[in-house]
């Protein structure tokens, strides 16, 4: 051994959290006479004061706290601020690289598209597109169809100077239209017209659609036939 060699302990350098403590308890304030004074919340400096960094929110209040905090204890602000951000940085640096260490691998490789991925989406959108399709099929086969009538109005009466007139209205495609019981031509975009004859006075027809489920939609139409 090198004679005149002595053992030096290097002590490890003071964190902002270890600044900021000590001068607390320096002038012998608790952690619940800082919160009072300094309105921030006690587990926010006990956060600060440990350098948990992961217990803190981010950058723009917790730049606040430590503000606050600096001068109640008659701190220089815009030295712990930049240590502040220091360390902050540092502390995000380190913890990204344990968790690329822990999985060797960037983690933007596990987004990576793969055909295994792509057909298991195009898969995913087919059994969507059926599902839809098959749910729209099912809510109109257990609708009833849908019936208007065009001319003349429903749900009125009409004033007729004639004998006879024409009934025009449209129903779904698929359904079967009767008026007063007697069946009625429905071309394919499904409009029908029928000419009925009226008697004096009033008449009222029953308009009916009748879809393939056997549900039924009634329109009456009453006319004053005066002539």
């Amino acid at each position: 051994m090198v004679a005149g060699f002595k053992k030096k302990k290097i002590k490890p350098p003071k964190t902002l959290g270890d600044i900021l403590k000590n001068r607390r308890r320096r002038k012998g304030v608790s952690l619940e006479q800082a919160e009072e004074v300094t309105h921030v919340r006690m587990r926010f400096l006990e956060a600060i004061e440990k350098d948990s960094w992961d217990e803190l929110p981010s950058d723009i209040y917790s730049r606040g706290y430590v503000e606050r905090y600096s001068e109640y204890l008659g701190l220089n602000k815009k030295e712990l601020l930049e240590r502040f951000d220091r360390e902050r940085h540092l502390y995000r640096l380190t913890n990204h690289e344990i968790v690329l260490t822990k999985s060797n691998k960037p983690l933007t490789t596990m987004w990576l598209f793969t055909p295994k991925i792509f057909a298991i989406s195009i898969g995913l959108l087919i059994i969507l597109f059926v599902s839809t399709y098959i749910g729209f099929q099912v809510k109109s086969f257990a609708a009833a169809p849908e019936l208007l009538i065009i001319s003349p109005q429903s749900k009125s009466v009409k004033v007729i100077k004639d004998d006879e007139v024409s009934l025009v209205g449209k129903t779904s495609t698929d359904a079967k239209v009767e008026i007063n019981g007697q069946v009625v031509s429905v071309e394919n975009n499904g409009t029908f017209k029928q000419t009925v004859g009226l008697n004096k006075g009033e008449n009222t027809f029953v308009v009916s659609a009748i879809g393939r489920n056997s549900k039924s939609k009634v329109e009456l139409v009453t006319i004053e036939a005066e002539y």
